[in-house]
Protein backbone atom coordinates (compact mmCIF):
# COMPACT_ATOMS: atom_id res chain seq x y z
CA UNK A 1 0.00 0.00 0.00
CA UNK A 2 2.55 2.59 1.10
CA UNK A 3 4.34 2.63 -2.26
CA UNK A 4 1.19 3.52 -4.17
CA UNK A 5 0.04 6.02 -1.53
CA UNK A 6 3.34 7.86 -1.33
CA UNK A 7 3.27 8.54 -5.07
CA UNK A 8 0.76 11.33 -4.34
CA UNK A 9 0.88 11.82 -0.57
CA UNK A 10 4.72 11.69 -0.52
CA UNK A 11 6.98 10.02 2.02
CA UNK A 12 5.69 10.51 5.54
CA UNK A 13 2.24 11.12 4.00
CA UNK A 14 2.83 14.88 4.23
CA UNK A 15 0.87 15.69 1.05
CA UNK A 16 1.65 18.18 -1.67
CA UNK A 17 -0.35 20.81 -3.52
CA UNK A 18 -3.98 19.66 -3.55
CA UNK A 19 -3.07 16.22 -2.17
CA UNK A 20 -3.78 16.39 1.56
CA UNK A 21 -1.50 15.49 4.43
CA UNK A 22 -2.84 12.31 5.99
CA UNK A 23 -0.17 11.77 8.62
CA UNK A 24 -1.09 12.78 12.15
CA UNK A 25 -4.76 13.38 11.37
CA UNK A 26 -7.54 12.30 13.74
CA UNK A 27 -8.41 8.60 13.39
CA UNK A 28 -12.18 9.15 13.12
CA UNK A 29 -11.69 11.76 10.38
CA UNK A 30 -9.42 9.43 8.42
CA UNK A 31 -11.80 6.47 8.79
CA UNK A 32 -14.79 8.54 7.66
CA UNK A 33 -12.86 9.90 4.69
CA UNK A 34 -11.52 6.50 3.63
CA UNK A 35 -15.00 4.97 3.78
CA UNK A 36 -16.46 7.87 1.79
CA UNK A 37 -13.75 7.51 -0.85
CA UNK A 38 -14.19 3.72 -1.04
CA UNK A 39 -17.97 3.89 -1.45
CA UNK A 40 -17.87 6.77 -3.91
CA UNK A 41 -19.78 9.03 -1.51
CA UNK A 42 -16.79 11.32 -1.87
CA UNK A 43 -16.38 11.10 -5.62
CA UNK A 44 -13.71 13.76 -6.11
CA UNK A 45 -10.89 11.22 -6.38
CA UNK A 46 -11.57 8.16 -8.58
CA UNK A 47 -7.97 7.04 -8.10
CA UNK A 48 -8.47 6.73 -4.35
CA UNK A 49 -11.77 4.89 -4.87
CA UNK A 50 -9.99 2.39 -7.13
CA UNK A 51 -7.21 1.90 -4.56
CA UNK A 52 -9.64 1.31 -1.68
CA UNK A 53 -12.22 -0.91 -3.40
CA UNK A 54 -10.60 -4.11 -2.11
CA UNK A 55 -10.10 -2.83 1.46
CA UNK A 56 -12.23 -4.42 4.17
CA UNK A 57 -13.62 -2.42 7.07
CA UNK A 58 -10.75 -3.73 9.20
CA UNK A 59 -8.25 -2.62 6.54
CA UNK A 60 -9.72 0.88 6.54
CA UNK A 61 -9.58 1.07 10.34
CA UNK A 62 -5.98 -0.16 10.40
CA UNK A 63 -4.98 2.32 7.69
CA UNK A 64 -6.58 5.20 9.58
CA UNK A 65 -4.82 4.22 12.80
CA UNK A 66 -1.49 3.84 11.00
CA UNK A 67 -1.75 7.25 9.33
CA UNK A 68 -2.90 8.95 12.54
CA UNK A 69 0.15 7.57 14.34
CA UNK A 70 2.66 9.09 11.91
CA UNK A 71 4.15 12.35 13.11
CA UNK A 72 6.39 14.06 10.59
CA UNK A 73 7.87 17.49 10.93
CA UNK A 74 7.38 19.24 7.62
Amino acid sequence: MAGVCTECHLGGFVGQGVTPRTSGQIVSYLEKTLVALKTGERANNPSMTAQLVSFSEADLEATARYLAGIHVNK
